[in-house]
């Protein structure tokens, strides 16, 4: 089957080589399409090159960031339970003072 395939691929370029070779129009037509592609393909892999970094960068940063600000907040309630008692004091004061 994969055989079939090939030699009918291998026909259909050959012929499309005959014809393009035929008409010389056709033929710069097609080498301006190939240097197109080609030179978007460039952009497009110059764009990944530079954006996959960054892209790693800002979630690892954005991951690190939230952690870091988890674990601060576990340290403190760990750690101070007498400035949180104040805390909630000066909350609950301040509370009802707007009402």
């Amino acid at each position: 089957m994969k055989l079939k395939v090939s030699k009918e691929r291998d026909a259909w370029l050959q012929k499309s080589d005959d014809v393009s070779k035929s008409d010389p129009l056709l033929e710069r037509q097609v080498e301006t399409i190939r240097s197109l592609v080609a030179s978007y393909l460039t952009i497009v892999n110059k764009t990944m090159k530079d954006m996959v970094p960054k892209t790693i960068m800002h979630l690892i940063i954005s991951d690190v960031s939230c952690f870091d600000a988890c674990c601060r907040l576990i340290s403190l309630f760990e750690i101070n339970t007498q400035l949180i008692t104040v805390l909630l004091s000066v909350a609950f004061c301040v509370m009802y003072k707007l009402d």
